[in-house]
């Protein structure tokens, strides 16, 4: 399938810190702007990166996204997910099947509107020093909730485990043994990336955060999100009928972590 060739280019910098993990930036080719803006914004940090080709929702036929995405929804997620859903997922999971074949215990993946904390540099630094104790490390939480288990990360930050795990997939740190695991079972699937990536008992990811977050969505982005286009138009139906799905969705959520927090993993699951 089309969607399954990766196109990947290096983007460096004359001031980069020592980084010894690959750092992979999703941008679509047709959205120049989004990826100077991105240049921009690892240049003034001194990081370096590989840009990442992203699926793009309009060269997907209607067989591709037959063949990858489930229409057999459980009965309580009354959700349809779009054709910019399907790219962005396959989108991650091309990068993970790039980081399963490389030689790095981990890697950084930063979706194109990404806005660093100061300092990021030192934090990415810190991470790559610090134990691999998690499969998966969210480095934005778009609604943070208190942390178990907190261990410092430097001197502001630290990393620890939640239960309701936050969505977004803009800037995160998986390891090659949980990238391998995850582009092994995603297809197919049903839900955006970021959803699909909250269910722990299901994916099995022993998933971290860091609080507070070190990265954000841009400000004030004059292009519309290019990875996620397609879900606003989905919110677009009957304001009752997605208040009462939200609410199914959420109870769903909240009974599947009741059911299965005994095998809640609280340390690294998945290895080489």
């Amino acid at each position: 399938m089309r969607w399954q060739v990766i196109t990947a280019e290096a983007h460096k910098v004359a001031s980069m810190p020592e980084l010894s993990h690959p750092l992979f930036l999703i941008n679509v080719d047709r959205h120049r702007q989004r990826l100077e803006q991105s240049e921009a914004e690892f240049a003034s940090h001194g990081i370096a990166f590989t840009r990442v080709s992203a699926v793009d929702h309009l060269d997907l036929t209607d067989e591709e996204m037959e063949r990858v995405a489930s229409k057999a929804n459980p009965p309580e997620i009354k959700y349809h997910i779009n054709s910019g859903e399907i790219a962005c997922y396959l989108s991650h999971i091309n990068v993970w099947r790039q980081i399963a074949k490389g030689d790095s215990a981990m890697a950084f993946v930063f979706e194109d509107d990404v806005q660093f904390a100061p300092g990021i540099g030192d934090i990415l630094k810190s991470i790559e020093n610090g134990p691999l104790d998690w499969d998966l490390l969210r480095l934005y939480s778009n609604k943070p909730k208190p942390i178990m288990q907190p261990r410092p990360l430097g001197t502001k930050h630290a990393i620890g485990s939640v239960e309701k795990i936050p969505m977004s997939t803009i800037a995160y740190a998986v390891t090659r043994s949980a990238a391998r695991h995850l582009a092994d079972i995603s297809i197919p699937f049903y839900l955006p990336v970021d959803a699909d990536l909250k269910r722990w008992w299901a994916n099995r990811l022993c998933t971290k955060i860091i609080d507070p977050p070190v990265a954000w969505p841009r400000n004030a982005d004059p292009a519309p999100s290019t990875l996620h286009q397609g879900r606003n138009a989905q919110r677009g139906h009957n304001l009752m009928i997605r208040m009462i799905n939200n609410l199914r969705y959420h109870r769903k959520i909240a009974q599947e972590i009741r059911q299965n927090r005994s095998d809640f993993p609280t340390t690294r699951q998945f290895f080489d």
